[in-house]
């Protein structure tokens, strides 16, 4: 794996989009202190944010290159040996704007799932999250992840094997941003309250079969689903 390259063109890419970033701030920290003043509403601030990032995205968007570099640096990982997977991880713990970056597209890799031969995007978005290493906060990764965990089941893919499989590939210390090892966080995830959470918002499941009242097994509840490495 070539940790060192993907390292040069993050870094290149943080500093980009903090340059990118930095009308974002510069209103963020006029605005924030006037909401509420002299009828200065909660709306009118998430108007011209919503506005002022849309303008800075038609001049210059920074998503896309960021999107090709973790998709190429997530393909690379499966591979790498668990010295490489690890200075993966430290390449991306000192850059806001990437670890963001990597939840973020944990959350469009589940936006690409759509039915039971969707498997292209659930290995990445597990890849993402197992480089971030709850860098930023175990909360927000938990949270992308039980995203792309209802995403899968419910386009008929058992993401459990999936789970266990990355788990294998991430790290067995405690992160920064919390107290579990990411690698017992993706291995235990058919457990965790932020799943049931995520399904519950999402409305009833598993489905009823038609006609009886009973439930359709979830794929976890069946040992796998066929064809699942």
């Amino acid at each position: 794996m070539r940790v060192e390259d993907f390292q040069a063109e993050l870094g290149r890419w943080e500093a980009r989009h903090r340059e990118w970033a930095e009308p974002i701030n510069q209103f963020l920290r006029a605005s924030l202190p006037r909401i509420n003043k002299d009828g200065y509403t909660p709306a009118d601030f998430q108007r011209e944010l919503h506005a002022i990032r849309e303008r800075r995205r038609a001049e210059d968007d920074p998503g896309p290159e960021v999107e090709s570099i973790l998709g190429r640096m997530c393909e690379e990982y499966l591979g790498a040996t668990p010295a490489e997977r690890e200075r993966c991880r430290a390449a991306v713990v000192d850059k806001q704007a990437v670890r963001n970056a990597l939840l973020g597209y944990v959350a469009s890799c589940a936006d690409r799932i759509r039915g039971p031969d969707d498997l292209g995007p659930l290995r990445p978005g597990l890849e993402a999250a197992s480089i971030e290493d709850c860098a930023r906060d175990d909360r927000d990764a938990l949270v992308a992840l039980a995203g792309l965990h209802v995403r899968a089941e419910r386009a008929g893919i058992d993401p459990s094997p999936h789970f266990r499989e990355v788990a294998r590939l991430s790290s067995h210390a405690s992160p920064r941003g919390g107290d579990t090892p990411v690698s017992e966080m993706l291995r235990e995830f058919p457990h965790c309250a932020v799943l049931a959470e995520c399904r519950a918002s999402q409305g009833p499941w598993p489905p009823a079969v038609a006609g009886t009242g009973r439930a359709i097994p979830r794929p976890d509840d069946r040992g796998g689903s066929p064809g699942a490495p």
